[in-house]
């Protein structure tokens, strides 16, 4: 009974052509689809074929795919990995090859299949914001980057973002957030199927100053000639946040 082993390595020294040559045969290498996202399985396979193109006989009639040791290697190792079903898999997105070998024959395919290893679908999801401090009322952008499950990079992909506290005086955009309000908001993106999200946080500062209100202490409906009183004075922005740290001139 044919067996087949899975190489992640380099076979050629396995494969070249020695006592054991056998003319006018060659080894085929197939694979179900020449791109492939990772995760899915590779599923490659090997065939001894004649000068023909015919699948090989040997001298019982049998084909040679089935009684043959054959040898598939991958190549670049990092590429590729194995499932929980210890199945070969797409890991690495770039271009790969595979390549089948019939040592006993001393066969190699000298036209190995290439393959284009695309990323698979959003794992992981990055937020990165535009900047970590801003002024009340002002928007700040926000990238979602994503990546699979084999972390690469994931693109085209359709997102939107959370703010959290989120309520009045908040906004948000596909790609934008902002806040009236002073304080600190986590910010996050969503990508349909990502199952980890990292956060990004975002301090809001008060605006420049809009209003001033002024008291007196103590407050009194009448005071007395010689009685001290102190003029208090606070300002606060357009959205009603108070703006400390304020110069005043006092005429």
């Amino acid at each position: 009974m044919r067996s087949t082993i899975l190489a992640l390595v380099s076979i050629s020294a396995l494969a070249s052509c020695g006592d054991n040559f056998v003319p006018g045969l060659v080894v085929e290498t197939q694979v179900s689809k020449t791109t492939i996202a990772a995760g899915e399985r590779i599923n490659a396979r090997c065939a001894v074929l004649d000068h023909l193109g015919d699948p090989a006989l040997d001298e019982a009639g049998q084909p040679l795919t089935a009684t043959t040791e054959l040898v598939i290697s991958y190549q670049h190792q990092d590429s590729f990995g194995k499932d929980d079903e210890d199945q070969v898999i797409a890991v690495r997105a770039g271009t790969a090859s595979v390549r089948c070998a019939a040592p006993a024959l001393g066969l190699l395919d000298r036209d190995p299949e290439t393959i284009e290893i695309i990323a698979g679908p959003a794992f992981r999801v990055v937020t990165q914001l535009e900047k970590e401090t801003t002024i009340a009322g002002v928007p700040v952008n926000v990238a979602c980057l994503a990546f699979d499950a084999f972390d690469n990079p994931v693109t085209g992909f359709a997102q939107s973002v959370a703010l959290s506290p989120f309520g009045a005086g908040t906004s948000v955009t596909s790609n934008t957030v902002r806040a009236n309000f002073v304080g600190e908001y986590e910010a996050s993106c969503i990508v349909q199927g990502a199952a980890e999200v990292e956060e990004d946080y975002l301090l809001v500062l008060p605006a420049l100053p809009a209003s001033i209100v002024v008291a007196l202490s103590p407050e009194r409906t009448v005071y007395a000639v010689s009685d001290q009183v102190t003029l208090i004075a606070e300002t606060h922005d357009e959205f009603g946040n108070r703006v400390d740290d304020t110069t005043f001139a006092y005429t």
